[in-house]
């Protein structure tokens, strides 16, 4: 019986936090969520482009999931890249480069240890 109260509490808890943090989304601004939504693109663009990496290296069940969200990340891609202008183009085109190049940094810095 009291574990049942916990679980209560702590769901309740958990509805309240959601909401506070669905109001901090719908307070954001049309330009922070452009910001957002480009930076998260950015990055399921190298996710999938770094993915490249690992072809023929999974077998069987890690290989089927991997494949799945390489899929699911390309089909978010496309339906986001399509609503974007050509200046929010420029700048995901921009952005995806950016996180490139971090990438690359960190790689060689990975090799030096």
């Amino acid at each position: 019986m009291l574990k049942g109260r916990i679980g209560q509490r702590h769901a309740v808890h958990l509805r309240i936090e959601l909401q506070k943090n669905t109001e901090k989304v719908i307070q954001m601004t049309w330009q922070e969520k452009v910001v957002h939504t480009l930076t998260l693109v950015a990055i399921g663009k190298c996710f999938n482009e770094q993915s490249t990496y690992l072809t023929g290296e999974l077998k069987q069940r890690p290989k089927q999931t991997f494949n799945l969200a390489v899929k699911s990340i390309d089909t978010f891609i496309g339906e986001i890249e399509k609503s974007l202008t050509e200046d929010e183009l420029k700048v995901l085109e921009g952005l995806t480069d950016e996180f490139h190049e971090l990438l690359n940094q960190i790689r060689k810095q990975i090799e030096q240890v």
